[in-house]
């Protein structure tokens, strides 16, 4: 996993909601079209789920995104 996608999974980790493409990309300071394209990627990896430019956490990214956090 690369540091952006890394940086769009903790961003995704702290919604509850679903968030639009364009609102990652400017929380995460990426592209709106990088961002698109590294949902996409995390999608077909099964960490997110990324229909119609909004994106929200599945449950294998949360269980990521929080051994992340219990590294820190």
């Amino acid at each position: 996993m690369t540091s952006s996608e890394r940086k769009i999974i903790n961003f995704l980790g702290g919604t509850k909601e679903k968030t639009h493409v364009r609102l990652i990309a400017q929380k995460t300071n990426l592209s709106s079209d990088y961002a698109r394209l590294l949902c996409g990627s995390l999608a077909r990896s099964g960490h997110i789920k990324f229909e119609n430019g909004l994106c929200h956490l599945l449950k294998r990214g949360r269980s990521r995104f929080e051994k992340n956090d219990s590294t820190i």
